[in-house]
């Protein structure tokens, strides 16, 4: 009986063991959320001082490829950022 005992713990150990590398193998899979290539990360294009200076600036990196930018207010320095995107 004692023997049985010891069988059905070891086995429950086994399967447990299993369960938890089935578990752990997809955290170990999924990818980075740091990745330095991301395709859609802003990037730094310049500072002006109004809106529309900002915008036109958006707009010349537009026409040479760029899929689009964002030109926001700094409040820190009182212009307007300007980050585009490949």
């Amino acid at each position: 009986m004692f023997r049985a005992a010891a069988v059905g713990a070891a086995s429950a150990v086994s399967i447990l063991g299993l369960t938890g590398v089935a578990l752990a193998a997809p955290a170990g899979a999924a990818p980075s959320s740091s990745s330095s290539t991301a395709m859609s990360e802003w990037e730094y294009a310049g500072f002006y001082d109004t809106k529309r200076q900002c915008q036109g600036g958006g707009e010349i990196y537009l026409n040479h490829g760029y899929s689009d930018y964002r030109c926001t207010y700094q409040l820190s320095n009182g212009q307007f950022l300007l980050e585009t995107r490949d």
